[in-house]
């Protein structure tokens, strides 16, 4: 915990240093505006829509993580992510990092720290299947992170009901398998909460946006103060199945689902129905605190 303070301290002073705020000032539009997750709920294709908007502007690279683990590079690097800064006129700079939820006690402090007029958007999906898409990530040998670290310790090897009933046992877990805590939304989104105003926050139904794109798209507008016509104008191509990397920034803008994952797990009855109960109390917070009311919601109340 101590380790942790100290880091902390270290980033909150590195923003606060004459030098390094000397460079913010250099730059007409810092990062304001944070995509900040849940992760498995179609972040990367609201950053695929917004990345082309010309009154937008994000990172090269999707999730610079700077206000998670990232956060002992320093705010040089950091902005080094948003290139060309210095001859944009756009008024929303994005960081589109699902870490940040899931890492909300640190990021939300810092993000505020580092500006505190931030807008945080929040894509929620169905907790189980969320968690259940968050599970297949991190088990296939065949996805992006089952390639990067094949024959490590970080695949998961456990079946998915015992990962799950782990989970929900809060037993210790390792690094980016705490699965069910992810899809614990409200529970992450209290530290945001404590920093920003709820005008602030943005939050989004996952489902909404998969089936109704053009509608979610001009709410979301509204939030962030740009012009929603520009999304009136996309359409979707031939294919929703894409994977982050074949996406190339501000080349072609279409309204597709990025990043989708074919999986095949069909979980037991009476593992859904306990995760149904782990999660119910959780969904009630979110709408009774939030006045949030997601599609998926009903299935737990």
């Amino acid at each position: 915990m101590k380790r942790f303070k100290n880091r902390i301290d270290f980033l909150l002073n590195t923003i606060s240093n004459p030098v390094h705020s000397k460079i913010l000032k250099q730059k007409k539009l810092i990062p304001n505006t944070f995509i900040i997750g849940a992760m498995k709920s179609g972040t990367t294709s609201l950053y695929h829509y917004l990345s082309g908007h010309p009154d937008v502007f994000t990172t090269d690279n999707k999730e610079p993580c700077f206000f998670s683990y990232n956060s002992r590079k320093s705010i040089k690097w950091y902005l080094l992510q948003f290139p060309d800064h210095l001859n944009n006129s756009a008024k929303v700079s994005i960081d589109a990092s699902p870490v940040y939820l899931h890492d909300s006690i640190k990021s939300a402090r810092l993000i505020k720290k580092f500006n505190p007029n931030s807008k945080i958007v929040v894509l929620l999906r169905d907790p189980i299947e969320r968690a259940i898409s968050h599970y297949s990530y991190y088990s296939n040998l065949n996805s992006n992170f089952g390639q990067k670290h094949r024959g490590t310790h970080m695949i998961e090897m456990l079946s998915i009901e015992k990962a799950f009933q782990q989970n929900m046992e809060m037993k210790t877990i390792k690094r980016f398998h705490n699965y069910c805590a992810c899809s614990l939304y409200f529970n992450q989104l209290t530290a945001f909460y404590k920093y920003f105003d709820k005008e602030k926050i943005h939050l989004m139904d996952s489902h909404a946006l998969k089936i109704n794109k053009k509608v979610e798209l001009g709410m979301l507008s509204s939030f962030l103060n740009i012009d929603m016509h520009y999304f009136e104008k996309m359409q979707k191509s031939n294919s929703d199945v894409k994977s982050a990397s074949s996406f190339i920034k501000r080349d072609v803008k279409t309204l597709d689902n990025f990043n989708v994952n074919n999986y095949n797990i069909q979980l037991l009855d009476e593992m859904e129905s306990n995760l149904i109960e782990f999660f119910k109390e959780d969904v009630i917070n979110l709408i009774e605190n939030t006045g949030f009311n997601p599609s998926w919601a009903k299935k737990y109340l």
